[in-house]
């Protein structure tokens, strides 16, 4: 998750925190169960339903603005990922309480450009940066 969170930083997670009927917020980082994986994925959450989507060029505009992760960084995608992205936008929306959610890393994560979008039941909690 560099640059946003780097070795040596305290994170506490919130268990169920969700699940408490706290409100899902655009930049939440979150514990996400991957189904098959042992450990869960720590990644940001950064498209909402509401929001409106489009993909231009390479790259995903949300509300009008360029994907950018916490550096300022455009993200940038293949094909093959706007492909996967694209089969949950419809009408400039995903799915009714879905999310994409992504790694900071602007070039490659396994996140939402890999496995399209997600369910807030497979969020574990979210992680609070000390």
């Amino acid at each position: 998750m560099e640059p946003l969170l780097s070795n040596g930083m305290e994170i506490t997670l919130l268990s169920n925190y969700y699940q408490c009927g706290y409100p899902i917020e655009r930049g939440d980082i979150i514990a996400y169960n991957f189904g098959g994986d042992k450990n869960p994925l720590i990644k940001i959450i950064k498209v909402l339903s509401s929001d409106e989507v489009e993909v231009h060029g390479a790259k995903l505009k949300v509300n009008g603005e360029f994907l950018k992760n916490s550096k300022g960084s455009e993200y940038s995608f293949s094909e093959q990922q706007l492909a996967i992205m694209s089969l949950y936008i419809k009408n400039n929306h995903i799915p009714e309480n879905s999310f994409f959610i992504f790694g900071d890393n602007i070039s490659d994560s396994k996140d939402s450009r890999k496995f399209g979008a997600v369910s807030s039941r497979d969020f574990l909690g979210k992680f609070v940066v000390e």
